[in-house]
């Protein structure tokens, strides 16, 4: 009898404690979403924003800056491993990706070495960057020389041609130089 009551009431808190923890949220209000640059229609891959300073840029479905990687070449990702999972590629399971209003450039897929299908913009295949909390934010433009926002103009320079402080991004750590973010 004395086991019954031990364990009833060791075990009673437990389990209310965890019904709580896991049970069903009844709150009906819906949460507000940061959509600032977003695509429009539901389920599109990339979408247009205008960011202070930069100009028109590529961003995702969620509304995240896009980046590209100054050394792929060919429409395929040097990106790999460590650098991947700071710079996630833009990956869908859509076969074909249409251009957002306004962009003329051509947009492929290729298919990445674990088997997902990451978008190209005109040959350059389209990353976040990990630190990047809000749409809007670029903190990545610039980073390393090499990691710059993905312009609506396929024919912009990412970087202006004959610009001494290209590639300063000095919120971004070098270290990652040494930490395979470039292989």
């Amino acid at each position: 009898m004395r086991f019954r009551y031990l364990l009833l009431t060791l075990l009673l808190p437990a389990l209310l404690i965890a019904g709580v923890a896991c049970g069903d949220d009844d709150d009906d209000e819906e949460q507000p979403t940061a959509t600032t640059g977003a695509p429009d229609g539901a389920g599109e891959v990339v979408g247009v924003a205008a960011i202070d300073g930069i100009g028109d840029v590529l961003v995702d479905g969620d509304g995240f800056t896009l980046y590209i990687f100054t050394n792929d070449s060919d429409g395929t990702s040097t990106c790999v491993d460590s650098c991947a999972a700071t710079w996630p590629p833009l990956v869908t399971t859509e076969t074909e990706i249409e251009p957002p209003e306004g962009v003329d450039g051509m947009f492929t897929l290729f298919e990445r070495s674990d088997g997902q299908m990451q978008v190209v913009y005109e040959g350059q295949p389209l990353y976040r960057y990990g630190p990047d909390s809000a749409p809007g934010d670029a903190t990545g433009e610039g980073f390393g020389g090499v990691w710059f926002v993905a312009l609506t103009d396929p024919d912009a320079a990412a970087v202006p041609e004959g610009d001494d402080n290209a590639g300063t991004n000095t919120d971004a750590s070098t270290s990652n130089l040494e930490d395979g973010y470039y292989d």
